[in-house]
């Protein structure tokens, strides 16, 4: 009966699976996994190549971002949250975690034209930028990072799964 069970395994599973039985392993877990990695977004997200994983996300998104590269364009940056509210987003492109948080932030954000002006940050390539922002704000690093502004002043900010497009919001409706 024991062998039996190992002849009929080999028939009906692949070599891969047939591992799974001998080292005892879960089939089941195995094969869902496999199914989720392939049909699923955050698999997709987590297990991205390099490449995928340094395209700017500006490429694809269907809001208007605004590269900030340099350090002067903090001044800008301030008078322009005379006006409408500053959403910075400070991303490491090599990180996983900021990826998906950016990508969940990005397929909730629906703000109205012209009420927010939105800025991304390649941490990886502006390092420096990024720690003028620490400390014309006084806002220690992080990565993934939210910061808003509101006139000329932080008035939130937020790192990992604290970043949602609700906070945005908030300060939309005062």
């Amino acid at each position: 009966m024991f062998w039996f069970f190992y002849i009929y395994t080999i028939t009906l599973l692949n070599f891969k699976e047939y591992l799974y039985v001998i080292l005892g392993l879960n089939i089941k877990y195995s094969i869902t996994l496999k199914i989720n990695r392939n049909d699923m977004g955050f698999f997709k997200d987590l297990f991205s190549s390099n490449d995928e994983m340094n395209s700017t996300p500006t490429d694809s998104s269907s809001l208007d971002w605004y590269k900030l590269t340099k350090i002067d364009q903090l001044e800008h940056i301030k008078q322009i949250s005379n006006e409408k509210l500053v959403v910075i987003f400070k991303h490491s492109t090599r990180c996983g975690i900021s990826r998906m948080v950016w990508n969940q932030f990005q397929a909730s954000a629906d703000f109205p034209k012209g009420q927010v002006e939105l800025f991304y940050l390649d941490l990886l390539s502006y390092r420096s930028v990024s720690d003028a922002i620490s400390q014309e704000f006084q806002v220690m690093h992080q990565s993934p990072q939210l910061i808003i502004l509101q006139h000329e002043e932080v008035v939130h900010h937020a790192s990992h799964s604290a970043i949602v497009s609700s906070s945005v919001h908030q300060f939309l409706s005062e």
